[in-house]
């Protein structure tokens, strides 16, 4: 997000940039090195060995390197040895086995991390989704170790009393600490843009629809995004999809049939759960629109009802559009709606 040079950075950490990177950063780490050479204390071991724990932590099961994971060239007999060993571990050793055959390569191994261990036998611990996060622990860490290092500046035990010389020689210190800290993690103007929270035409139309009745949203990978649910609080009816890391199990089972929609089989699961309005998003589909919107007139079951043009409601992107994944974000859809019959 840093303006100056945050847009190069993206081509370097193309994949889940949201996720899978925590910055540090190069001051408040320059400062925590000064903090653990000049002067070791419990407390600064302590946050030393909280930054270290976390970090390691943060790089999830296995080591990766560019989103791919870490191989080691290996002779074949050693890889079949490690391959069955972490059979062993990872399934019959394990409180929560799990398959790990899916990392196997002939002749390489990968390098598993101690954040296995824990998701293998600590209770809930397998419930976690992203790995990265347990990296604010480390900038916890290092900001608290940052600040023992500007305190040893100001103390004159850095730059050879240069700070410690006069209230002025302090002052001028801690602007230019503070400034090279502002500058690096400067985010401004807003990287990511912002949109407007309002309604959509098509929320307000079904607000004025009678009835207790659900809908439902195509392409599931948009009504899968999350910001639908918020039409929620206009249209107040219910809805066959929504948004988080662990989906229900019945609907998991029906994910297939829903993706061939229209299908005779998909419109008959809709009409099963209750759903009247199907909405269909014309441009979020791209080329594969023009296939099924034939597919829709010539499908039993539902008939067009409306054709509404959403508005636009983002703006101020900066770098968001250069994220694989977020294409989405920045359609203006055209919905059309059909009714199940």
């Amino acid at each position: 997000m840093q303006p100056l040079w945050g847009t190069r950075l993206l081509e370097q950490y193309p994949q889940n940039i949201n996720e899978n990177i925590l910055y540090v950063g190069l001051v408040p780490l320059a400062l925590a090195i000064i903090a653990l050479r000049r002067q070791r204390s419990p407390a600064r071991t302590a946050f030393a060995w909280l930054s270290l724990i976390f970090s390691v932590l943060a790089l999830g099961t296995t080591l990766h390197w560019g989103n791919m994971p870490v191989y080691i060239a290996v002779p074949g007999w050693l890889e079949r040895v490690f391959t069955a060993g972490m059979n062993c571990l990872t399934k019959r050793l394990a409180l929560y086995p799990l398959s790990s055959y899916s990392l196997r390569t002939e002749g390489a191994v990968y390098l598993p991390l101690p954040t296995l261990l824990l998701y293998l036998h600590l209770p809930f611990f397998n419930a976690m989704r992203v790995w990265a996060r347990f990296g604010l622990m480390s900038i916890f860490g290092v900001s608290v170790l940052a600040g023992y290092g500007l305190q040893q500046l100001l103390r004159g035990h850095g730059w050879q009393g240069f700070a410690a010389r006069s209230r002025l020689c302090s002052l001028f210190v801690t602007t230019v600490v503070l400034s090279l800290v502002i500058l690096e993690f400067a985010s401004f103007p807003y990287a990511l843009g912002a949109c407007r929270v309002q309604a959509r035409p098509i929320d307000n139309w079904l607000a004025n629809q009678d009835g207790d009745f659900a809908i439902m949203e195509f392409p599931i990978a948009k009504a899968m995004t999350g910001w639908l649910l918020y039409a929620m609080r206009t249209h107040g009816k219910k809805i066959c999809f929504g948004y988080g890391t662990f989906f229900p199990h019945a609907f998991n089972e029906q994910r297939e049939v829903l993706e061939s929609f229209p299908s005779e089989t998909s419109i008959a699961l809709l009409k099963q759960w209750g759903v009247r309005y199907v909405l269909v998003g014309s441009r979020s589909y791209g080329e594969a629109w023009q296939q099924l919107e034939q597919d829709l007139v010539t499908a039993s079951g539902v008939r067009h009802v409306l054709t509404v043009d959403d508005l636009p409601i983002y703006e101020g992107d900066r770098v968001l559009h250069l994220l694989p994944g977020t294409e989405r974000a920045f359609i203006v859809d055209r919905i059309y709606v059909y009714e199940v019959l």
